[in-house]
């Protein structure tokens, strides 16, 4: 006589372990198709903002400076006199950040009334920590006139973010008549 009683366990385990897939098939498709709606209903927002509505504003980690334009500065010192005598200003800038310099640019020379300086050199430049304080300072180069004076023609503290400003590509310094300075910049997150 034979024993059919093995024959029936395998297929009693068989079917045990079928119905086990088809369980953990169906907790796989209601887990995906979560997820699929999920990150449907999520909004996309633009880089730099967060919430509900995309409407809070996100410190960014860096701003890059890619250029910096002036386009207007005092034509005479305090005093009235010239900034140089025969010629036009030779004219840099420098930042810095909490008191420290940070960048110094490259020098224009003997720069013209109503002509538009670009800065470029050193430039794309990090800067970290933009919640700090910073400062733009503007300065005649007398060293050429062999004097090594340095001339200061203004100075400005500046906010390089601000927390309610929807990252600006620009970013503007006017001194009232006498300077208007672009910082041309990128947010990084």
């Amino acid at each position: 006589m034979r024993n059919i009683f093995p024959v029936r366990w395998n297929t009693f385990r068989l079917i045990a372990i079928k119905k086990k897939f088809k369980l953990m098939k169906k907790i796989m498709i209601v887990f995906v198709g979560s997820l699929f709606l999920l990150a449907c209903n999520k909004r996309d927002c633009k880089d730099g903002f967060l919430g509900d509505n995309c409407d809070m504003q996100q410190t960014p980690a860096s701003i890059t400076i890619n250029s910096a334009d002036l386009n207007d500065w005092p034509e005479t010192k305090d005093d009235g006199s010239g900034w140089d005598d025969t010629s036009g200003p030779d004219v840099y800038f420098r930042l810095l950040q909490n008191g420290t310099e940070i960048y110094a640019s490259d020098i224009k020379t003997d720069i013209t009334v109503g002509s538009v300086i670009s800065f470029t050199d050193g430039m794309p430049f990090n800067v970290l920590n933009v919640d700090d304080q910073f400062t733009i300072e503007f300065y005649d180069d007398d060293s050429a006139l062999g004097i090594g004076f340095q001339d200061l023609m203004g100075s400005f503290s500046i906010n390089l973010y601000s927390s309610d400003n929807g990252f600006p590509e620009e970013i503007i310094l006017s001194g009232g008549a006498d300077f208007d300075f672009k910082l041309h910049v990128d947010y990084n997150f």
